[in-house]
């Protein structure tokens, strides 16, 4: 009575085929037009266990592991929120002691939710490791080129500045760093020492020069500042064009960002020649000394302009062939790295035949079900082995609207199985056969007595759930399986407003499809609009359009 339509009409043509199969078994003579596939039925009677007693319990297939499915009360994409739930869980299951009590029983947490505290706690580290090693590579890069102590506060002190006013700025506007924006102290220091780096070598310069420090520092604010203040409009026109994202994380990424270079730009500009100037009036401080940096590139290009101009040219036409073979990589599962609590949910899911983290659906009445059950049959159907429907359940499963929609199907099994019941006991064996006898001697679910424990499990207040489960092939790590699933849902969506029928569907993946698709929709329109502004700041600084080209290019 638990199998959607569908499922019946395979039962049926199953059932025919096995009769035909063991009646040619007997005679030795093939009169079957179609062959029977023994791994289908077996499938079936295993995932609703047509010849086991029924468990109470969520069993794996291998019968040694049991599950349980714990709901919090409360939004599970806050991770403040997961922690505490997940500790709170694991707290309970220390103070039952049952691990001690009974030997050989383990009892282990599993589930997305263990997986995402899992990889929040990698990327935090990768956070804390990531800005150290970018402050230690600044520094020892920038002692290495100038070779000079005195660099290092002139450089360092502004970038210092700058990050911690666009952290503060960012407590202000945003009032929070995410997952993604985390990595920005990382990426604001490459971009934000370009600057000083700039000012500290035209300095040494000017000092070549003959100049003073009060001279030379003048200079490069004024010279040096206005080739800066274009490089970093065309940079902050290519990070603001994120903070118009539909998705939260990439607008707060863009916002940063841009928050991060300008106060980068306006920091080196104002502090780096006051800091000279002030060192300079130290008594007891070393002053910079000139230095001229000497490449004589020229030597390069006059000997063999054509070769090295060639040789980018093949460096092109190659790099051309290759970009239309740049993949997508969809399984996430090869970009985690080791991960136990991912490899864990992997096997356990296996066992348990489905994912971990089902699609929820509400409805608000209880005949809204029925139509919902029937659309998603339908699209498992049409989508067949691709679909990333399993099995689903409701209260509708125990309606008299349900039974009614497969008594046809069911009254048909009930004949065939009495006409050639002698070749079914032979087939099935006597204990097989009675169970089987017995399913289908079964009449519809009496609604008034549905327990009220399974009432309560299957409401939310006033609405009515549905859990829909994915097979345990279709692993919401791999992102095709996460396309599919919001297709499939888009799908169910249109079929039900076809019908006039309103259900909210939950799933904590299909968030992941929406943000996959602003990448690929939205991303190449966003480097698009992000060429022209960039190209047209330059005709405005330039004030030729052939030479903003060339530089362009």
């Amino acid at each position: 009575l638990l199998l959607p339509r569908s499922e019946l009409i395979q039962l049926e043509l199953l059932v025919n085929q096995g009769i035909q199969y063991a009646r040619d078994q007997l005679t030795g003579i093939s009169l079957g037009s179609e062959l029977f596939n023994p791994g289908k039925l077996q499938k079936l009677s295993e995932d609703y266990q047509f010849f086991d007693e029924i468990s109470s319990f969520h069993r794996g297939k291998k019968h040694r592991n049991y599950y349980i499915f714990v709901k919090p009360e409360g939004t599970v994409t806050d991770t403040a929120f997961t922690k505490v739930f997940v500790d709170d869980i694991q707290r309970a299951i220390n103070d039952s002691g049952f691990e001690k009590e009974i030997s050989g029983l383990k009892i282990k947490l599993t589930g997305s939710l263990i997986v995402r505290l899992e990889e929040n706690t990698f990327i935090k580290h990768d956070l804390e490791k990531s800005a150290l090693l970018a402050a230690f590579l600044v520094v020892a890069i920038i002692l290495m080129y100038t070779r000079s102590w005195f660099s290092i506060p002139l450089i360092i002190f502004p970038l210092l500045l700058s990050m911690t006013y666009t952290f503060a700025v960012t407590r202000l506007v945003i009032g929070h760093l995410n997952i993604i924006s985390g990595f920005l102290v990382a990426i604001l220091m490459g971009l934000g020492i370009d600057y000083g780096i700039h000012l500290y070598i035209r300095f040494k310069q000017e000092l070549l020069k003959g100049r003073s420090i009060s001279e030379a520092s003048e200079i490069v604010a004024t010279q040096v500042g206005r080739s800066g203040a274009i490089s970093m409009l065309t940079t902050i026109s290519v990070f603001s064009i994120l903070s118009f994202s539909d998705f939260l994380g990439f607008a707060e990424f863009g916002k940063i960002a841009t928050i991060g270079i300008v106060s980068a730009f306006f920091t080196y500009i104002f502090v780096f020649p006051a800091q000279t100037i002030f060192y300079d009036r130290v008594a007891w401080l070393g002053k910079p000394k000139p230095r001229l940096f000497v490449f004589k590139i020229y030597d390069l290009y006059a000997s063999t302009p054509y070769f090295i101009s060639l040789g980018f040219l093949v460096v092109l036409v190659i790099s051309l062939f290759l970009l239309p073979h740049v993949q997508f990589e969809y399984d996430f599962q090869k970009l985690r790295g080791d991960s136990p609590a991912a490899e864990y949910e992997t096997k356990t899911t296996d066992d348990f035949g489905f994912a971990f983290s089902p699609t929820v659906m509400l409805a608000s009445k209880t005949k809204d079900l029925f139509y919902t059950h029937q659309a998603l049959e339908e699209v498992k159907e049409n989508n067949g082995k691709d679909s990333t429907i399993g099995i689903y359940y409701s209260l509708n499963n125990f309606s008299q609207k349900e039974f009614e929609s497969k008594k046809e199907i069911l009254e048909r099994i009930r004949e065939l199985f009495y006409e050639e019941k002698e070749i079914i006991r032979l087939a099935l064996g006597s204990t097989r056969f009675e169970k089987f006898k017995q399913m289908l001697a079964a009449g519809p679910f009496d609604e008034s007595a549905i327990p009220e424990s399974l009432r309560e499990k299957l409401t939310a207040k006033d609405d009515f759930l549905l859990l829909m489960f994915s097979p345990s092939d279709k692993n919401f790590f791999n992102v095709k399986n996460v396309y599919q699933l919001s297709k499939e849902i888009k799908e169910v969506k249109s079929i039900l407003e076809e019908k006039n029928v309103s259900v909210s569907i939950l799933n904590e993946n299909l968030l992941a499809a929406e943000i996959m698709d602003w990448v690929k929709q939205e991303g190449p329109r966003a480097m698009v609009v992000a060429v022209a502004i960039v190209l047209l700041i330059l005709i405005l600084d330039l004030q030729s359009f052939l030479l903003a080209f060339k530089t362009f290019l």
